[in-house]
């Protein structure tokens, strides 16, 4: 009986440790796991529109994790505008660029505390090849996101 019960116990904590995945908490502020092509996150009320091209909008829900929202080649070094509303009531959140050597840029951040309620510009740099923009966030609640990228 005591041989099954310690098998039983095994099994489990296996799929526990198993099913735990990646960890979405620790990705915020690790520039080497967002650089990652691939995207983890879980979403929850979340919705999506635009994504790939040059209007993106985010609505509502709670998200932690990473999503690509935009990808570019660049034929040479150049420069876009980024206009931008991006808000949350609670947790943190915050658009990242990622060039094509992977060096991770915070183009906007923003909490439930932030003051930015209108809408914004940013002045970004892409370098040759291969440049993405991500949405990183930790416990984000009542995401808002409108986006526009303009060359």
């Amino acid at each position: 009986m005591k041989k099954k019960l310690g098998i039983l116990l095994l099994m489990i904590s296996l799929l526990t440790v198993g099913c735990a995945g990646v960890n979405l908490f620790a990705i915020y502020n690790n520039d080497m796991r967002i650089a990652d092509t691939s995207d983890s996150f879980n979403l929850k009320n979340y919705v999506q529109n635009g994504v790939g091209g040059e209007q993106v909008t985010i609505s509502g829900g709670e998200m932690s994790g990473m999503v690509t929202l935009w990808n570019y080649t660049a034929e040479e070094d150049m420069e876009i505008d980024i206009t931008y509303l991006f808000t949350v009531e609670s947790g943190q959140a915050k658009l990242v660029l990622i060039q094509p050597d992977d060096t991770v840029t915070t183009i906007i951040e923003t909490t439930g505390d932030s003051e930015l309620k209108d809408f914004a510009v940013s002045s970004v740099e892409l370098k040759k090849g291969k440049n993405r923009i991500k949405i990183v966030a930790d416990r984000a609640k009542s995401i808002e996101l409108d986006m526009t990228i303009e060359e």
